[in-house]
C-alpha cells in the first residue's frame, strides 16, 4: 500500500517566463507514480515471503524438513535486500532481519509420532 501512496521522490521543477522571472515547484512521486506497476513484483516478495514463513515455522513442530525449510524465505528476502540496496532494499531490509529473528527464535523440540521428544 505504500508503494503506492508514500512519496519516496522528491525533484524540484523550475520554470522561467518570457519576463525572466523563475518559479521553482516542489514535487513528489511514489515508488509505482516514479518506475510504473512492475516495481509491485519486487515489493510483494516480501508478502509472499513472510506468509511462507508463517506457515513453515507453523509445520516446524510437526516436520523436522518445515524447520530448515523455514530458512528459504529468510535467503530471498535477504537477496532481494542486497540486490535492491540502492533503491527498496532499504525498505526491505527491516523484512529480512525480522524473519531471520523470527526463524532463529522458533527452534523448538520436534515431537514425531513415535520418537521421544
Amino acid at each position: 500500500m505504500g508503494a503506492y501512496t508514500v512519496p519516496v521522490y522528491r525533484g524540484v521543477t523550475m520554470t522561467t517566463d518570457d519576463a525572466g522571472r523563475t518559479t521553482e515547484t516542489a514535487t513528489t512521486d511514489t515508488l509505482i507514480g516514479q518506475n510504473g506497476t512492475g516495481v509491485l513484483v519486487p515489493v510483494t516478495i516480501p508478502l509472499v515471503a513472510t506468509a511462507a514463513s508463517v506457515v513453515l515455522l507453523a509445520l516446524a513442530g510437526r516436520h523436522r524438513w518445515a524447520e530448515w525449510a523455514a530458512w528459504a524465505p529468510v535467503a530471498v528476502t535477504a537477496a532481494l535486500t542486497l540486490l535492491g540496496m540502492l533503491t527498496i532494499g532499504i525498505f526491505i531490509a527491516p523484512v529480512a532481519v525480522a524473519l531471520a529473528v523470527a526463524t532463529a527464535l522458533n527452534h523448538r523440540p520436534t515431537t514425531l509420532p513415535g520418537r521421544p521428544a
